[in-house]
């Protein structure tokens, strides 16, 4: 890991497993299982679909995924396996995010995108279909398969 501010390449070395938890931690630690499961899976769509080769593709690529534009306040205990991993809430989201990996039903309805719901709605979702909202998020399929 770099010195200083966390930067997105801190995030290559870690397990799929990690970089998903972190990943939904910093996208939605607040929202209930099932919003996170829901940006787990957001996740998941968008490596089967070809939006990177892999997930650490996926999630890391620029702009994609705003939590990693500028990095989290849980980001560092994931990247220093600090003790803060085995708060409750964090053995749940491994949980969560393992069983998104394990290929479990997808709750979005094969969303790719989504954003929060308190923010302005970007121009992309006018070009893409709505598939469910859940917590403070709104889910949608681009079509690209």
């Amino acid at each position: 890991m770099s010195q200083g501010p966390i930067k997105r390449e801190d995030f290559r070395s870690l397990s799929d497993l990690d970089l998903l938890c972190a990943l939904v931690a910093g996208e939605a630690a607040g929202e209930a299982e099932e919003g996170q499961m829901c940006v787990a899976h957001v996740v998941m769509n968008r490596v089967k679909r070809g939006f990177g080769k892999d997930l650490h593709d996926v999630a890391l690529k620029p702009s994609q995924f705003s939590c990693f534009d500028a990095p989290r306040r849980y980001h560092d205990m994931w990247l220093a396996a600090s003790p803060a991993m085995q708060q409750p809430w964090v053995v749940k989201l491994r949980e969560v995010c393992a069983r998104a990996l394990a290929g479990s039903p997808d709750p979005t309805c094969g969303a790719d995108h989504y954003f929060a719901a308190w923010i302005p709605t970007p121009k992309w979702a006018d070009k893409m279909r709505e598939t469910v909202r859940v917590g403070t998020h709104i889910f949608f399929d681009s079509g690209r398969r």
